[in-house]
This record gives C-alpha cells, sequence and structure tokens, in this order.
C-alpha cells in the first residue's frame, strides 16, 4: 500500500501582499471574537482566512478549537485529524495544545481508543520536552532549582497528627463558587480525611464570614496580602512545601470537592513508599502535574519558596497557567521519579487505577474528581433597575442562613455560580435566595 504523503504546511509568507493583508484581517477578527467567546464568529472567520492560505496549520488548530468550544464536536475532531495526518512540520506549526485538543474531542465523542492513544501521546510530548537534559540545563542555567532528595526514606505517616498534615488550597476574591466550595470542603475533609487539616492561604478580598466559617470547621486560615505578595495567589497553597511542621500535604483547588474515590486513592498512596501522588480522572486531564491533583511528602523538595518568587517575577504567559506551568516546568522532572498515578484513562507513567472507594456522595452525573462544582449559573431578576449590585443571601429549609453575597448586576439580574449541592436545594425548591 502507498504512504499517503502529507500536505506540506504553507506559510502567509507565500502569497501576495493583497493576499496578506486579507489573512491578517480575518486573523486578527478571529482573535477578538475568541476573547470574547464568539466561537461561531471565530469559526467564519478562521474560515476565511483558510480559502486565502488553505494549509495554514496555526489557523487550521484554532479552527479546531473554536469548533471544539462550539461543541461541534465531528468537524473538530476530523481538522484534527488533519493536523495529525500532515506530519511533523504541520505539528510544530500547529503550536503546543492541538494534541490536547484531540484528546479533548475523542473523550466528548467516546473514542475509548484513540482518547487513551492520543492522550499518552501527549502527556509523553510533554514528558520530552520538560526532562531533556540540554533542556533542563539551558533553562536552570541562570535560575534557582528545587534540591531533591528522593533516595532517603519517606518521613512516616503517623495517625491522629492532623496537623502535620494538610490539605492546602489558595482562596482569593469574593466570588461564590471558590468561597463557598472552600467551606463544603472544610465540612467533608473533617469526615474523609479526619487524620489531615484543611489550610486555606486567603487573600484580604475573600468575606470575613467565609473566614470564620472556615475556622469554625476546624481550618487554618493564612492570610496574605494579595497587593504585597511576590507570589501570584494560584501558587500560594504551594508554601506549604516549606513548613517545617508538615510532613505530608495535598494540593487542591477551593471550587473541586472532595470525595470518597479521592480518599481511597490518598489511603494507598500513604501506605506506599512513594513521595508524590497524582490524579487522572477525565479525559481534559492531560497536564503532567495537576495543579489541583497532586500531593507529596515534605523533604524531597526543599527551599520552593524562592523559587516560586523568581519565577513570578519572570513569568510572561497567560495567570491562569501560571501554577500549571511552574509544575511542569520545575517539579514534574523531579516528581517523576518516585510518583504513585492514579489514572485509568491515559494509563500514562505506570498508572494504577483508582481502588475501590465508597460510594460518592456527591449524586451528580457530572462530578469527577477535579471538577468545577459551580459549573451551573442561576439568574436572579433584580426589581431595582438602578442597582449596580445587588446583595443577597441563601437560605435553607428551616430559614438559617447558608451564605451572603453581593453580585454585580447587569441587564436588570445578577448571574450565580453556586456548588451544584446548592443548585440542586434550590431546584427541589429546598432553599431559596433571597435579595437584600
Amino acid at each position: 500500500m502507498r504512504k499517503k504523503v502529507a500536505s506540506k504546511p504553507v506559510s502567509s509568507k507565500t502569497i501576495s501582499s493583497v493576499k496578506r493583508y486579507k489573512f491578517e484581517k480575518y486573523a486578527k477578527r478571529f482573535k477578538q471574537h475568541t476573547a470574547k467567546a464568539q466561537y461561531k464568529s471565530a469559526i467564519e472567520q478562521a474560515n476565511l482566512a483558510l480559502k486565502i492560505v488553505p494549509n495554514y496549520m496555526q489557523v487550521m488548530a484554532d479552527l479546531a478549537f473554536f469548533l471544539l468550544r462550539d461543541e461541534q464536536y465531528p468537524a473538530a475532531y476530523k481538522t484534527y485529524k488533519h493536523i495529525f495526518h500532515s506530519g511533523e512540520l504541520a505539528h510544530q506549526q500547529a503550536g503546543d495544545t492541538w494534541l490536547d485538543g484531540l484528546t479533548e474531542v475523542c473523550g466528548w465523542l467516546d473514542k475509548t481508543e484513540e482518547l487513551q492513544r492520543f492522550g499518552c501521546l501527549s502527556l509523553r510530548k510533554s514528558d520530552a520536552e520538560v526532562c531533556d537534559v540540554k533542556q533542563l540545563a539551558a533553562r536552570h542555567l541562570d535560575q534557582p532549582t528545587i534540591d531533591c532528595n528522593l533516595q532517603k526514606p519517606r518521613p512516616q505517616f503517623k495517625d491522629q497528627a492532623a496537623s502535620r498534615h494538610i490539605i492546602s488550597f489558595s482562596l482569593f476574591g469574593d466570588f461564590p463558587k471558590y468561597c463557598e466550595g472552600a467551606v463544603i470542603n472544610a465540612q467533608v475533609a473533617k469526615e474523609l480525611f479526619p487524620d489531615w487539616t484543611c489550610r486555606f492561604y486567603i487573600a484580604q478580598d475573600v468575606p470575613l464570614d467565609v473566614h470564620h466559617r472556615l475556622i469554625d470547621l476546624g481550618a487554618q486560615v493564612v492570610i496574605i496580602d494579595a497587593q504585597t505578595s511576590a507570589i501570584h495567589p494560584l501558587l500560594w497553597r504551594f508554601l506549604v512545601l516549606d513548613d517545617q511542621e508538615v510532613d505530608y500535604y495535598m494540593i487542591r483547588d477551593a471550587d473541586s470537592l472532595l470525595s470518597e474515590k479521592e480518599q481511597a486513592a490518598i489511603e494507598q498512596w500513604v501506605a506506599s513508599d512513594y513521595w508524590f501522588h497524582h490524579m487522572r480522572d477525565y479525559f481534559t486531564h492531560t497536564e503532567l502535574l495537576l495543579a489541583g491533583m497532586w500531593a507529596g511528602a515534605r523533604g524531597s523538595l526543599t527551599k520552593i519558596t524562592p523559587l516560586i518568587e523568581d519565577y513570578c517575577q519572570n513569568y510572561k504567559s497567560s495567570e491562569r497557567y501560571i501554577d500549571q506551568y511552574f509544575l511542569k516546568q520545575f517539579v514534574w522532572p523531579q516528581a517523576k521519579g518516585s510518583l504513585l498515578s492514579h489514572d485509568q484513562i491515559f494509563k500514562f507513567h505506570n498508572a494504577q487505577p483508582f481502588p475501590k472507594h465508597l460510594p460518592l456522595r456527591w449524586r451528580d452525573c457530572l462530578f469527577h474528581i477535579g471538577s468545577n462544582c459551580s459549573y451551573q449559573k442561576l439568574v436572579v431578576k433584580v426589581p431595582q433597575a438602578t442597582l449596580k449590585v445587588q446583595s443577597w443571601y441563601l437560605l435553607d429549609t428551616a430559614n438559617k442562613e447558608v451564605c451572603r453575597y453581593t453580585s454585580t448586576v447587569k441587564n436588570k439580574q445578577i448571574s450565580l455560580s453556586l456548588p451544584f449541592v446548592y443548585v440542586q436545594q434550590i431546584q427541589r425548591n429546598n432553599w431559596r435566595i433571597s435579595l437584600i
């Protein structure tokens, strides 16, 4: 059978100045639409650009992403596969994330074998990039590094020593999706992880009521001034690594809820000899270390705070991913040497399936470890049209206040992102929102 020859990627430099002007105009427009999440318009502009330069791989990858976000999964799959079959040069021109997009769309289309194949391929590619000896040497030439010693014995996990075992979170802003997620996690951690203590690194803009509720639930609260801190808030939770009073730590997201499945995985890790633990539980989990799904024993990585400060000072990319990029660049190359990974999807890096666990308390079909607990939005009409902000509170079945916040009014209404456990109670008419 004759081998199919991959089409050669085309550069915008090879076309006339008139066509290049039109191409760049369309490219600028679809970037503007993307910033506003107007994916249908972005798709239209990307297709117009590709009529001028039919095989321009960067735009092809953008188009595939727009189709994916617009939930046009078959079309996104076809576009990503075109990139995949176009050869190594095309892969390089398509950018760094197209393979993750192909993996995700395979997940939406229930293409299990391809999901595992492309996801593992993406992870292996990232691993090779960050762990290449020459790249590591060049990257660390003028930067501080993490001292690593995985050969010494791991500290003993002591039962009933909860203060030395920390579940670490960052919390900033007055958004209910994060603040209420934090409160719920502090509640359930007392049952799921009795030998652990929740610790929240909190900015001053978090409502004081949330501070008090967390403390009342037995959590530790560390207040940080975001205005003067040299560290981005997403990385505050990593500061636990340098705490001499802590032996074990879990790094978690405030808006992702702890569960029985995670409990079983952590118990298996604690009983092992591995220094580090990591989980993947969904088809979008194609980062080497997910920022809110890893754990470790203190003593393997030392003096991480100066490295974080230096990294934040020199970071130039999207702030949304600063924690992920830090872990990928500095922690993964060290942690992979002694890592227990639970992952039944990609089976990367000798991953094990999740152990048997108690039934999940979260009766939500979209729940998985690391999922956004406030994926639903509630829209509440505001009677006073002149208001710019609206205060409100949530009452439970006994008319007891659950929480209260102030939200921005747009088009005579407020849009609330609340944990699904709250939304379920509201939809069942057990709880109600009252405007102040």
